[in-house]
């Protein structure tokens, strides 16, 4: 059996030459990388991958056409050459194909579909395949001179055109879907898949969001593209919300050996009970091209009690931006991401009395407590490998502070350490088990309170251990921390990751999202800008197993002034 060859063929530059031609004659923009860095040449064939993907960046709204130059060595009697163009959010929003009986070499290819009204937008990628073919399949690429660098730093770029849609109004192309013409198909060739959860088909929905979640492939198409649709008892018009394939899956139950590990495509999608209908069916469908496959189905009933007032807007606290993305929606709340330095937070955000509801004596002794004292040999190595991470400052000061002490079992490890350790937390009732149970040196305070005399210089470590997403403002916490480390000493901080592996399987159903107790959720930028804005080094920053937990380590400076 011959193998398809992994190599791309060799072109003349005159069979180029006069594709370019063609192109230019039928197309509003040819864009083409610089002539020093790229050359091109025919890609990959395409029958040996899934897609080849490129970067797409029209630059201008309402794209609507799309032309490539193929070039196949031998004619095709069999076959299809398709594209899919995926948004800067990781949606397919257009996929189509033409059969390769009608595709001449370098003769432009052109896909038309209904315009895509934010195109403009940076992010967006081609992928390019084909299907079903019988001999070689290429598209003609610029390839870049220096194939040492790595793809992100200097990536191919395919030939093509670009055609766009004048006097669109955004509306108007926003509510023209490629799905018009799908059909519905129960059975037959339904792409394998997997329902990780709900585990059942009756859901309820009492607090927090309606989470479907799985993974799904089809050989044919490919990941696809999945949509949950939502309608009331009534039926009538039903609400579809794109489904985000988020990972891959490589601890699936049963592994099929005709599907690659990495082509398990987990996928998830949340919806808040608030935008939920009482009563619902949300059926999750699997679409490409002209099929539509329904996955499963599930009967919802959700709460709408105990609504959350949330009147005020928030600005990034890190960067001060207000360009953000929504991240999702939880309990009438909802999560909102910087789109400068990848903060997260809540926004609009309840008050102060809202969420200090969280820190009352019954929470303390009926919740946090009994779970600290559930499993305390698990929870004191973690304390312990906390102050590891400080240990070498107590030779420069031994005195350590806490921000948020809880019980005071982390402090209490550190007195058995060696450091002369104090603390504060906003619960009174924490702050008096800290003190009169532990016999701790601990007082309730807010570190922003007025009252609250904290020496400056005075500490060799400070700790923010899973404190600092509860806070109305990180940078103040942070600035507030910095103050009071002596010159050379070393701040802790412990919190939650917003890219980490259980964000990515379970979105805002994750038992962490908590809008209206968990304030912030961090990248590795904004972490580190809070820090070093302050007069702090970043010395090193690490995450858990699951990468939902990070961790920075930071000296203050001795050539800085704090801000």
């Amino acid at each position: 059996m011959q193998l398809p060859s992994l190599t791309a063929p060799v072109v003349g530059g005159d069979e180029i030459e006069h594709a370019l031609r063609e192109l230019r004659a039928q197309a509003h923009h040819v864009p083409r990388p610089l002539p020093l860095l790229f050359r091109l040449r025919p890609g990959v064939d395409l029958r040996t991958v899934t897609f080849d993907a490129y970067p797409l960046d029209p630059d201008e709204p309402n794209l609507h056409c799309i032309a490539l130059i193929p070039f196949l060595p031998q004619a095709q009697a069999t076959g299809t050459l398709g594209i899919e163009i995926v948004s800067p959010d990781r949606q397919i929003v257009r996929q189509l194909r033409v059969a390769l009986d009608g595709v001449i070499s370098y003769r432009p290819v052109r896909f038309d579909f209904p315009p895509i009204p934010d195109s403009a937008r940076r992010g967006f990628e081609l992928r390019v395949f084909a299907r079903d073919a019988s001999e070689p399949i290429h598209v003609l690429a610029y390839h870049p001179l220096l194939p040492f660098l790595p793809r992100r730093v200097l990536a191919p770029r395919v030939l093509c055109s670009f055609d766009f849609a004048r006097d669109v109004a955004p509306s108007a192309a926003a509510a023209v879907s490629d799905d018009a013409r799908a059909r519905t198909v129960d059975g037959g060739a339904a792409p394998l898949f997997a329902v990780d959860f709900p585990s059942g088909t009756d859901v309820e929905v009492a607090s927090g969001v309606l989470s479907v979640r799985g993974w799904a492939y089809s050989k044919r198409h490919g990941p696809g593209r999945l949509v949950l649709e939502l309608s009331g008892p009534s039926g009538g018009a039903s609400r579809r919300i794109p489904v985000a394939h988020r990972y891959c899956r490589f601890d699936v139950s049963q592994v099929i050996p005709s599907i690659p590990a990495v082509n398990y495509a987990g996928f998830e999608v949340s919806v808040d009970r608030f935008d939920l209908p009482r009563q619902a069916e949300a059926t999750l469908m699997f679409e490409a091209l002209d099929e539509r496959h329904r996955l499963a189905a599930f009967q919802v009933r959700a709460a709408h009690t105990d609504p959350v007032e949330a009147p005020e807007l928030v600005r990034c606290d890190c960067c001060g931006g207000d360009d953000t993305d929504a991240w999702g929606n939880k309990d009438g709340l909802t999560v909102v991401q910087c789109r400068v330095c990848g903060l997260a937070f809540t926004s609009p955000r309840p008050d102060f009395g809202r969420i200090g509801q969280r820190y009352s004596q019954e929470y303390f002794l009926n919740e946090y407590l009994p779970s600290m004292r559930a499993d305390h040999e698990a929870h004191r190595a973690r304390w312990n490998y906390y102050l590891d991470q400080v240990e070498r400052f107590k030779a420069l000061n031994p005195r350590l502070f806490e921000v948020g002490t809880g019980a005071g079992y982390l402090l209490k490890e550190a007195v058995r350490r060696g450091w002369t350790a104090s603390g504060i937390d906003v619960n009174p009732a924490a702050a008096t088990y800290a003190r009169d149970t532990l016999g701790l040196e601990v007082t309730c305070h807010n570190i922003d309170s007025a009252d609250l005399a904290l020496p400056e210089g005075a500490f060799g470590a400070v700790l923010l251990e899973s404190t600092l997403e509860h806070f109305l403002s990180p940078r103040r916490v942070i600035a507030a921390s910095a103050r009071a480390l002596q010159p050379g000493g070393g701040l802790f901080i412990w919190t939650i990751a917003n890219d980490g592996d259980v964000v990515m399987r379970e979105g805002m159903a994750m038992m962490l999202v908590g809008p209206s107790e968990h304030l912030y959720y961090f990248s590795a930028t904004a972490l580190c800008r809070l820090c070093e804005d302050n007069g702090l080094r970043v010395e090193r920053m690490w995450r858990d197993d699951s990468g939902d937990g990070i961790g920075v380590v930071a000296s203050k400076r001795l050539d800085r002034v704090e801000g």
